[in-house]
């Protein structure tokens, strides 16, 4: 799973076995549900779920104009794993 599809399935394209590409952004609660519905349709419960996102800007929480950029990076990088 990841936002940029084009980049996902060529890298899929690499892989040694069948992969299921998703495109999401891991802050669309709604697409994330259904990509793991599909997922589990097709292939049932996974046994294993590693959730990996990140991002960074170099901001300083010191500074009131990061504060947006820095809310964005805590969006992704926190609440889009749980």
């Amino acid at each position: 799973m990841a936002r940029r599809e084009t980049e996902l399935r060529q890298l899929a394209a690499t892989l040694p076995s069948e992969s299921l590409v998703f495109t999401a952004d891991v802050r669309d609660g709604a697409a994330m549900q259904r990509a793991a519905a599909h997922f589990i349709d097709r292939s049932g419960s996974p046994d294993v779920v590693i959730a990996s996102a990140c991002v960074s800007r170099g901001t300083a929480t010191d500074r009131a104009e990061d504060v947006v950029a820095f809310a964005e990076i805590i969006d992704i990088n926190v609440l889009g794993m749980v």
